[in-house]
C-alpha cells in the first residue's frame, strides 16, 4: 500500500484552507468560510501547527500522535496567504483582528525559520539547504512562499512594509548569485559569495518567483464576483455542453448467464492452481 495515503501532510491540508478562503474571497458562499475555518481548526487541534511552527505531516496509523517536525517555506506560506485571505473578507467584523493576528503569526515566525545572511533577510530552506541535501521538488519550495508574500501583500496590505524588504533582500541575493552557466544559472544558496554550482528547475524557479514577485503593485490582486471577476461555477467541467446520464434498468440474469458465470469461474480456479504448480 502507498504509505501516502496514510500520511496526512500540512500542505495538502493547507491548500484545501487556502482554496475554501479564496472562494469565499470570491463569492461571499459562507460555506466556503465554514470549510476553510474547519480546515484551520483541524490542523490546529491534530497538532501540525503549534506556536505559528507549520510541521510537515502526521501519520493517521498512529492517531498522528507521531508527527515530522521538519518546516518547509511552502508550507508556512500557503497558511499565511489563506489567513490573509480571511483578514481581507472578513473586515469589519469580530472575526478580522483574529485572522490578522494569525497572518502576523505565520509571517513572524517565518522570519525567524526561513532567512539567512548576515541580516537574516534572505530566503533559504531550513531543512535541507545548509546539508545540501535538497531533493529535486523540495529545490522549488521557496519560490512558493515567494509568490504567497506577494499576494499577502494584495490581500492585506498591513502585511506590505514587514514582508517587502525580505523580498526585495532574497531578490538582490538571488540576482547575485544567478551567475552561473552562461552567466544566468541560479544557484541555490543565495546568502554565500558567488553561485554556488547547483543548477536545476527548482533554482531557476525560485529565483524567477521571486523576481515576479516584486511586481506585486502591478496589479490590483484577487478580484470576485462583485469586483470585475467573471469566473463561473460550471458543473459540466468545462464541456461546453450539458452532459445528462441515463440510467437504466439492470436486466434479469437469466440461465444462461449463470452457467456462462460458472464456466469461467471452473476456468479461472483451473489456470490458478496450474500457475501455482508451476511456481
Amino acid at each position: 500500500m502507498n504509505k501516502g495515503y496514510n500520511y496526512k501532510n500540512s500542505i495538502s491540508n493547507g491548500l484545501f484552507f487556502n482554496i475554501a478562503a479564496r472562494l469565499y474571497a470570491y463569492t461571499g458562499n459562507q460555506t466556503y468560510a465554514d470549510w476553510a475555518v474547519k480546515a484551520w481548526d483541524w490542523t490546529v487541534d491534530i497538532g501540525l501547527l503549534q506556536a505559528w511552527n507549520v510541521y510537515d505531516g502526521a501519520d493517521e496509523n498512529l492517531d498522528c500522535v507521531k508527527q515530522d517536525h521538519t518546516q518547509w517555506t511552502y508550507n508556512a506560506g500557503i497558511y499565511m496567504y489563506g489567513a490573509a485571505t480571511m483578514w481581507n473578507v472578513t473586515q469589519n467584523t469580530e472575526m478580522a483582528e483574529q485572522w490578522q493576528a494569525r497572518t502576523l503569526g505565520l509571517w513572524n515566525r517565518s522570519t525567524e525559520l526561513f532567512f539567512a545572511g548576515d541580516a537574516r533577510n534572505i530566503l533559504y530552506k531550513v531543512a535541507c539547504e545548509p546539508g545540501s541535501n535538497c531533493k529535486v521538488d523540495q529545490l522549488s519550495f521557496k519560490g512558493y512562499l515567494s509568490r504567497w508574500m506577494a499576494v499577502t501583500m494584495q490581500v492585506a496590505p498591513f502585511m506590505t512594509p514587514l514582508i517587502r524588504p525580505y523580498l526585495e533582500a532574497s531578490a538582490r541575493g538571488a540576482a547575485q548569485r544567478c551567475a552561473g552557466e552562461a552567466g544566468s544559472t541560479c544557484g541555490t544558496r543565495w546568502y554565500e559569495s558567488g553561485w554556488d554550482g547547483t543548477t536545476g528547475v527548482g533554482q531557476q524557479m525560485c529565483a524567477l518567483e521571486t523576481f515576479q514577485a516584486l511586481l506585486h503593485t502591478s496589479s490590483p490582486g484577487p478580484l470576485s464576483n462583485k469586483t470585475g471577476g467573471t469566473s463561473a461555477g460550471d458543473p459540466n467541467a468545462g464541456t461546453g455542453r450539458e452532459i445528462s446520464i441515463e440510467v437504466g434498468t439492470p436486466r434479469t440474469i437469466g440461465t444462461g448467464d449463470k452457467a456462462g458465470a460458472y464456466i469461467i469461474t471452473i476456468i479461472m480456479v483451473g489456470v490458478t492452481d496450474w500457475m501455482s504448480g508451476l511456481a
